[in-house]
């Protein structure tokens, strides 16, 4: 049994709807399906000043415009949107909420200042590709609430952002915005997320965000997640890459310890290394000047690692958290004695960028 609810009478609906030109459900006025109605619209705005309730629908939008219109000032509740406009892209107008599945088909959504919202129960986008993806230049943001129990590889919303955790994270919520932000490595990928966990896990989880080709400018260093720490700072963590040459898609994974951040993915900083700022001796004689060798351009977002070497070859220190640990001069709780030794400085994974010198330890 299928029906729907206008101002007040109960109107039968056949399995199957058609509508061109403008679909619009005015201000008063209670659109409600039951079961699994289909509604084909073509080359039609759905506009809705009223409420649209359908949380069983099969709502078909195809459209040869170069902008289609979607939502109204009204409530619209979706269970299955599917967009086709291959030649233009949708525009939504005002908040949805989509109880099962939005299925971009060759088409784009342009969110403009609306909310996307996929709720608790469900919901999920699908159809996202390098040159047909959910977009927005004016604040609109995608929403999806979820409850996370011991998630692994958890991809809630199918937003691009994948999450494991050890640990119950409880209610969950998941903020998707669509503007680059300015790292202190350069510009980041068209995407942020925006994680709020109602249980604050005591051991690290794993988060991985995916971004299409389209959505990063001119990355050409390895890409990194960056956070938005409470101080208002970005700052990175060590992460790992991976590229799908085939849907030019790329996935950043990183461990973190505090999930209630933003985040994002931009390129590793890029240092300005002036050899000649480098020390070429140093004097570990606890007497507290100049006890370390210090690289004056390394800072707390070094992502790269400093490698001491003897002169017979030898590894005798080696870190990637150089910023907070430098070569004191000792080896195995020994002071090492006065000589000369050999640094290897890489940034990352970019060893275009590696150098190599010599520091003395002198007395």
């Amino acid at each position: 049994m299928r029906f729907a609810l206008l101002y007040g009478l109960l109107i039968w609906l056949p399995q199957n709807l058609a509508a061109q030109g403008q679909l619009a459900i005015s201000e008063g006025t209670f659109f409600q399906s039951f079961d699994n109605v289909s509604l084909n619209i073509d080359d039609t705005e759905l506009l809705t000043d009223g409420e649209l309730i359908g949380t069983n629908s099969n709502i078909f939008i195809s459209s040869n415009f170069a902008q289609t219109n979607l939502g109204g000032e009204g409530n619209n509740h979706f269970g299955r949107l599917y967009l086709y406009s291959p030649n233009g892209e949708f525009l939504l107008v005002n908040s949805i909420e989509i109880n099962d599945l939005l299925e971009l088909n060759k088409s784009s959504l342009n969110l403009g200042s609306a909310d996307l919202i996929f709720p608790s129960e469900g919901g999920y986008l699908e159809g996202e590709t390098n040159e047909f993806r959910v977009y927005s230049k004016n604040g609109g943001k995608i929403i999806k609430t979820t409850t996370l129990n011991k998630p692994q590889n958890v991809s809630p919303g199918n937003l691009g952002f994948i999450i494991s955790s050890n640990e119950n994270l409880g209610l969950t919520e998941i903020y998707r915005t669509h503007s680059s932000t300015t790292l202190p490595s350069g510009e980041g990928i068209s995407k942020t997320f925006e994680l709020y966990t109602d249980i604050n896990p005591s051991s690290p989880l794993n988060i991985s965000i995916s971004y299409f080709d389209t959505e990063a400018k001119n990355m050409d260093y390895e890409p990194q997640i960056w956070m938005l720490e409470n101080t208002g700072e970005w700052t990175h963590v060590r992460t790992s890459s991976e590229r799908n040459s085939d849907t030019q898609s790329n996935r950043v994974s990183a461990n973190i310890s505090e999930p209630t951040l933003t985040y994002t993915v931009g390129p590793e900083k890029v240092y300005p290394v002036d050899i000649s700022s480098i020390p070429t001796a140093f004097t570990p004689n606890g007497d507290g000047t100049n006890d370390t060798f210090l690289i004056p351009f390394i800072d707390e977002d070094f992502n790269g690692r400093v490698t001491i070497i003897s002169r017979w070859g030898d590894v005798i220190y080696s870190s990637d958290n150089y910023y907070y640990a430098p070569w004191d001069g000792h080896y195995k709780g020994k002071l090492m004695p006065t000589a000369t030794y050999y640094y290897v400085v890489s940034f990352g994974s970019d060893q275009r960028n590696e150098i190599k010198g010599n520091i003395s330890i002198v007395r």
